[in-house]
C-alpha cells in the first residue's frame, strides 16, 4: 500500500499507523512514467512538495488556465480527444462525479459527431450507450468475470432484449451484460454502467494510462493531486481556472501582490487531509498544545531515544556451518516511535501553514534573499524551493530573527555543518535565480541580508 494515495472513505489512518510504528520496505524506483517530468512531479507532490511541480509542470507548458470551468472543459476535451482519437489510452480525471458526467457527455458528443458510434442505442440510468462506446462496469459479478471499475468497449446492442455485448480492453474477454444486470445499483445508487473517458481520481486510482488530463480545482488537496498525476506512462497535463477574488475596498482593499490567479492551486496541491487513526489522535491532542519550539525539542529528544534503543538491541549470534545468515532487527521502543511520527506529523502541517503565508506575502528575509517571486515558471520553481528550504530551517532551529533566512552562523560543529549545507543550496539557488553574489557573501558571513 501508499499511504501517501488516497485513504478509506469513512474512517481511516490505520494502515498509515502501521507504516510508521513499523520498518516498511519502501519503493524508490519510478518505472510507470517514461518522462524525467512526470517521474520528478510525482515525486514531489508525494514529498510534500507540489508547487515545485506544479511550477515545473508550468515550465514544460503542462498547465492551460481557463477563464471559467465551461472553457476548461472545453479546452480539456479537445486534447483529450486529439490524442483518443489517435489511438492512445487517454483519460480525463476529475475530483467528482458531476465533473465527471459533464466531461463524459462532452466526449460521447464528439465520438457521436465523428460518426464512431452505432445508431442503435440503449438507456441505462439515463445514459445512452451504443457500439462504439468506451465504458467501465460498476458491479461486480464474478462469476461472468466482471469487476467494478473495468474498461469495456460496446461490441452489440440488442435494445429489444436491453443487452449489451462488451469486449474488454485490457484482457481477451467478451461477456452480455442482460436486463437483470444493467437495472442494478450498488449500495450508493451508481449505476451498473457508465462511460469511460472521463473518471473520478478514486476511479483512476491503480490505473495505468498512456494519457492523463487532469481537472485541477481548489477542493483538492496532495493525495489527490498525487493518484490523479501519476497515472499516465506519456504525458499529464492540467487544467485550471484562475481563482475568483471578490474583493470590496471598504472592508479588503485590493492588495494584487498577496494573491495570484492560480494561488488556490499552489495552496490545495501542499494541503494534506488524511485521516489520522485513533490511536494516533490520542497523541496528537496534548502535543498539539505545545509551540513549535518545545515540539522542535522534543522530536530530538525522541530521536536520541530512537537511536538509543536502537544501539541496545542485542545482536543476532553468528550462524554456525554453512547455514543462512540471519539480519540483525533493530526493534525501536512500543511507544517512541508512533510519538515521533505525530511530532513530525503536526510540525510539518505548521510548516505548511508558513509556507503559504510566506508565499503570499513574503518576509523581508525571503524577498532579500531570493528576491520578489518570478513571473517565469521555471525560476518560480526554484523560488518556492528555496522558501521551503529556508522555512523548514527556520523551524527546525527555532530562528526568529527577521533579517537573517539562516540565522547567524552556529558554533557546534555538526550544526555549522548543516547551516553550510543550507547556506551551500541557498547560494545555488540565488545563481539560478540571477541573484547577485552580493546575497552569496552576506549568506556564508551570516550578516543581515540585503542591509
Amino acid at each position: 500500500g501508499d499511504p501517501a494515495q488516497l485513504g478509506e472513505i469513512e474512517a481511516g489512518g490505520l494502515f498509515r499507523a502501521i507504516v510508521e510504528r513499523s520498518e516498511p520496505i519502501y519503493l524508490t524506483e519510478v518505472i510507470r512514467h517514461n518522462h524525467d517530468l512526470d517521474r520528478d512531479g510525482a515525486k514531489r507532490i508525494r514529498d510534500g512538495r507540489g508547487v515545485e511541480a506544479f511550477e515545473l509542470y508550468r515550465s514544460e507548458e503542462r498547465v492551460t488556465v481557463a477563464p471559467n470551468a465551461e472553457a476548461k472543459r472545453e479546452v480539456m476535451v479537445a486534447d483529450w480527444w486529439a490524442s483518443f482519437s489517435g489511438g492512445e489510452d487517454a483519460l480525463m480525471i476529475a475530483r467528482s462525479n458531476a465533473e465527471v458526467e459533464r466531461l463524459n457527455l462532452m466526449a460521447r458528443s464528439l465520438l457521436r459527431e465523428e460518426g464512431r458510434l452505432g445508431i442503435p442505442e440503449i438507456e441505462v440510468a439515463g445514459q445512452r450507450f451504443s457500439v462504439g462506446d468506451q465504458v467501465i462496469t460498476r458491479i461486480n459479478a464474478n462469476r461472468e468475470g466482471i469487476a467494478n471499475r473495468m474498461s469495456w468497449q460496446v461490441a452489440e446492442v440488442d435494445a429489444e432484449r436491453r443487452e449489451v455485448t462488451l469486449e474488454c480492453l485490457d484482457l481477451e474477454r467478451r461477456v452480455v451484460l442482460d436486463s437483470d444486470y444493467l437495472t442494478r445499483t450498488n449500495g450508493k445508487g451508481t449505476p451498473s454502467l457508465e462511460h469511460g473517458y472521463a473518471a473520478t481520481i478514486y476511479q483512476a486510482q491503480g490505473a495505468t494510462i498512456e494519457r492523463a488530463f487532469v481537472s485541477a480545482e481548489g477542493g483538492m488537496e496532495q493525495r489527490d493531486f498525487y493518484v490523479a498525476m501519476s497515472r499516465s506512462r506519456e504525458q499529464t497535463h492540467l487544467y485550471a481556472t484562475s481563482e475568483i477574488q471578490l474583493q470590496r475596498d471598504e472592508y479588503a482593499p485590493s492588495q494584487p501582490s498577496q494573491r495570484e490567479p492560480l494561488d488556490h492551486i499552489r495552496e490545495a496541491i501542499t494541503r494534506h487531509d488524511a485521516q489520522s487513526a485513533a490511536i494516533d489522535e490520542q497523541l496528537r491532542a496534548p502535543l498539539s498544545q505545545l509551540p513549535t519550539s518545545e515540539l522542535v525539542a522534543r522530536r530530538s529528544q525522541l530521536e536520541a531515544e530512537l537511536r538509543e534503543a536502537r544501539r541496545s538491541q542485542p545482536q543476532m549470534p553468528e550462524p554456525q556451518g554453512d547455514g543462512p545468515h540471519p539480519a540483525s532487527v533493530e526493534k525501536p521502543s512500543a511507544s517512541t516511535k508512533p510519538e515521533l511520527a505525530v511530532v513530525e506529523q503536526l510540525l510539518a502541517e505548521r510548516r505548511r501553514l508558513a509556507i503559504t503565508a510566506a508565499r503570499i506575502r513574503p518576509p523581508d528575509y525571503i524577498t532579500q534573499t531570493l528576491g520578489e517571486k518570478p513571473e517565469n515558471p521555471a525560476k518560480r520553481a526554484r523560488w518556492e524551493r528555496g522558501l521551503e528550504l529556508i522555512e523548514r530551517h527556520r523551524q527546525s532551529h527555532g530562528i526568529t530573527d527577521s533579517g537573517n533566512a539562516l540565522g547567524a552562523e552556529p558554533r557546534s560543529g555538526l550544526e555549522r555543518a548543516e547551516w553550510s549545507r543550507q547556506r551551500n543550496q541557498i547560494a545555488a539557488l540565488q545563481r539560478e535565480l540571477g541573484r547577485s553574489q552580493d546575497l552569496d557573501r552576506a549568506i556564508s558571513s551570516g550578516i543581515e541580508l540585503g542591509r
